[in-house]
């Protein structure tokens, strides 16, 4: 089996996550933590984390496409339109930066966030 590591950020490297995941589940996705927009943007300064948007997105392209997990990948993007606090901020990064403050670790965030999803390959 092909071991492959993809090193990147944005919309590229979820792409690319996607498509390789159909050939081998020996997958490392390496993100880089730099994000200013949005929801990461907003909990970045807030919480003072690295900002999760990317992770988030890593994660996704790496879970498994099955009808079953298709809410959950639907509730992980989610993204809130109103709500004072809310608005602006996306599910996924809401939950791992709740997994930050449980596990007190932001690998061991990504780590559970990455179980939940089943993925394919390390995140």
């Amino acid at each position: 089996m092909k071991k492959i590591v993809a090193i990147g950020g944005g919309t590229g490297n979820f792409v690319v996550l996607k498509g390789l995941k159909k050939y081998t589940s020996d997958i490392t996705a390496i993100f880089t933590m730099f994000d200013s927009g949005g929801s990461t943007g907003k909990l970045r300064d807030e919480f003072g984390y690295l900002p999760p948007g990317d992770i988030r997105r890593g994660i996704i392209a790496l879970a498994p496409e099955a009808s079953e997990t298709r809410i959950l990948r639907e509730l992980f993007n989610y993204r809130f339109t109103k709500g004072n606090g809310l608005e602006g901020h996306n599910f996924g990064n809401l939950l791992l930066t709740a997994l930050k403050d449980i596990t007190g670790d932001e690998l061991a965030a990504i780590d559970e966030a990455s179980k939940i999803f089943n993925i394919k390959g390390k995140v």
